[in-house]
């Protein structure tokens, strides 16, 4: 029934915003991996705060632009729609990984990447490939300006399916890119790497230093973010953790995968 106080008139029913709405999606401080962790977020809005750090509140994400925060599963981003500084500079060891959407066009999930004008490139950079095929892509900065990459299909992902990828570099020195889908268990294409190089630029997620090339929106969950090199048991173990507890928490799966 409708109320009545002082003139004020109150409808029957009052819609409150649901109490999740105002909760940190907060399984992301339960990593089973936690050594080497500098970053930890959720993007979707199912997160009352994008932007915060759960291996590190006190190094939060620095949002530019206005990234579309319209799906609770992810965020939309890209260097001219919107994107984050995770204020983190990339080390010699380390191990990117992330539930993302696969792009219609090729998308950076997280990148310190740049090209000069006068065409010399450094950074890292983990991106999703769109051209006659999909592929993960993970480009090492090897030098003052060059770098090394390497590919890996996934060709078996449709356009718009959630994934969960990765890479790592690692001292050998190495880089390798990673991706499981709903048949296959984590596994990963390596390449050797004649040098290791660094730069001072921060990783950003969903974007990269290049406003030229690797511009297209990707949609963005969940990113982890390690100054080593997990090795290859953790990062099955945060792998399937991210698919089986984090995206059926987010509801990005309804389940865990049967095998």
């Amino acid at each position: 029934m409708t109320v009545k106080l002082k003139g004020i008139v109150l409808p029957p029913t009052l819609n409150y915003p649901k109490l999740d709405d105002f909760k940190l999606f907060d399984i992301m401080a339960q990593v089973p991996v936690t050594a080497g962790l500098v970053g930890s977020y959720f993007l979707g809005s199912r997160n009352a705060d994008p932007t915060y750090n759960f291996a590190n509140p006190s190094l939060p994400l620095i949002q530019h632009l206005s990234p579309d925060y319209s799906d609770s599963k992810c965020s939309i981003l890209s260097v001219n729609r919107g994107y984050y500084d995770t204020q983190i500079v990339p080390s010699t060891s380390q191990t990117i990984v992330a539930i993302a959407k696969v792009p219609s066009a090729t998308g950076v999930i997280a990148s310190n990447y740049f090209k000069d004008s006068g065409g010399s490139i450094s950074g890292d950079s983990l991106m999703e490939i769109i051209s006659t095929v999909k592929q993960l892509r993970y480009y090492a900065q090897t030098g003052a300006s060059s770098i090394t990459s390497v590919t890996r299909d996934i060709s078996a992902f449709n356009t718009g399916d959630f994934g969960v990828l990765g890479g790592i570099i690692s001292s050998t020195p190495a880089v390798g890119a990673w991706s499981m889908s709903e048949s296959l268990p984590p596994d990963a294409t390596i390449a050797t790497l004649p040098a290791r190089a660094i730069n001072s630029r921060t990783l950003l997620i969903g974007a990269s230093y290049d406003t030229s090339e690797f511009i297209n929106d990707i949609g963005i969950s969940a990113v982890l973010i390690y100054n080593n090199d997990i090795g290859r048991t953790n990062i099955t173990t945060v792998m399937n953790w991210l698919r089986n507890v984090v995206g059926v928490e987010a509801g990005i799966w309804s389940a865990p995968k049967s095998s």
